[in-house]
């Protein structure tokens, strides 16, 4: 054992391949071929890490392709559709008899989302379930997604996120409601940190740029919800003042239909539907600007209209809450018809409305045990 001119210690043997060097009872030689080997094992598996991130990379490239080939085929199958309903028109309809005596009829869901999956599902206000709807079937399902709390008017209107998630708006849940329609998980706690009360949103968007837009309800806040990172924020409406404007405290609602298209004419601007309001909010969510004059003289008795989905035809269809027919938007012209989509109930009804992917508009049931399947003809 030595030490040399630069300090460093050296420790050797006679026979360095017979007479091992042991410190603190550990054979030196034998731990450095332990570790020779380790450095081995980990270059060969960053090899093989190299060639999954490969892997991966490649089927991202396919994955990229085979999205916009569906994409293609979907504005392909949209151009036969139109076709065929230009030289085959089909009238408006509404129907509440296919789909009967769905939940207690007490405030039970408010709005609706169309996943992926094909399935609707609606948002729980008063009932302790999740509203899962088959179109394929025109069946109904209360007892997949079940075990929450029972009243309170928890959750309205959802939206289905770019993450393949549903949000939907806390009414005076203190937080949002994330739905996992691939798992029927549900997350209510994570997303947001609100007050308990307060009615603030029941029904939203996802605007083109990734992000959800909650319409305000009882407050005069827009809600931003980004899903990249699961964080909220807030922008103020300016035009809310119950006192200039005179109307009622519940103010605007939008609920959804499918991916980023809830009330978002194909202008890209987001229509809030008029619950009380006798004018049709919009919303620029490319600057965080709001119209409230483009779409007036609606009738100002309370609770019309509750959501909105944009129909294939490109109209927006308001969700009839207590009126007696479903309110047509026109985005293109600004002009609006709330007479033609009859349905011939009163009282309160439904809160929201999905589109399906048959085509059809299917009316969440509120107050009602039925639920409204509209055709918004072509």
């Amino acid at each position: 054992m030595e030490e040399d001119e630069y300090g460093a210690l050296h420790i050797n043997t006679s026979d360095p391949e017979k007479e091992p060097v042991f410190v603190n009872g550990v054979d030196v030689g034998k731990m450095f071929e332990v570790v020779q080997q380790q450095a081995s094992m980990l270059e060969e598996q960053m090899g093989v890490n190299d060639e999954q991130a490969g892997r991966l990379m490649a089927q991202q490239s396919v994955n990229d392709v085979l999205k916009d080939k569906n994409r293609a085929l979907q504005h392909r199958i949209e151009g036969y559709v139109a076709a065929f309903c230009w030289r085959f028109p089909v009238s408006p309809s509404t129907d509440t008899t296919t789909m009967a005596n769905v939940g207690k009829a007490n405030e039970d869901w408010i709005g609706g989302v169309s996943a992926s999956t094909g399935l609707i599902f609606g948002i729980p206000f008063h009932s302790s379930s999740v509203l899962i709807i088959d179109p394929a079937t025109n069946t109904a399902d209360t007892t997949t997604i079940s075990g929450l709390p029972e009243g309170g008017a928890k959750w309205g209107g959802g939206v289905l996120g770019g993450n393949g998630l549903i949000f939907g708006f806390p009414a005076h849940a203190t937080s949002v409601l994330i739905i996992n329609p691939y798992t029927n998980a549900v997350d209510s706690s994570s997303l947001g940190e609100f007050s308990s009360g307060g009615g603030r949103w029941i029904s939203g968007v996802a605007a083109m740029n990734g992000l959800i837009f909650g319409i305000p309800w009882q407050t005069s806040l827009v809600l931003v919800i980004n899903p990249a990172v699961n964080v909220t924020d807030t922008i103020t409406v300016t035009e809310t003042s119950a006192v200039s404007r005179g109307y009622h405290h519940h103010l605007w609602v939008c609920f959804g239909s499918q991916v980023a298209r809830h009330c978002i004419g194909r202008n890209g601007l987001i229509y809030g539907v008029p619950d009380s309001a006798t004018f049709v909010l919009i919303v620029d969510p490319t600057d965080n600007t709001t119209d409230a004059s483009s779409i007036t003289g609606l009738s100002s008795s309370n609770r019309k209209w509750r959501g909105a989905v944009l129909a294939r035809n490109g109209n927006i269809i308001g969700i009839p809450r207590s009126t007696g027919s479903a309110l047509i938007i026109n985005p293109t012209s600004n002009t609006v018809d709330d007479t033609s989509l009859e349905t011939q109930a009163s009282g309160e009804q439904w809160h929201g409305g999905v589109l399906a992917t048959n085509g059809l508009i299917y009316g969440i049931p509120h107050s009602s045990s039925d639920v409204l399947i509209i055709d918004p003809g072509c």
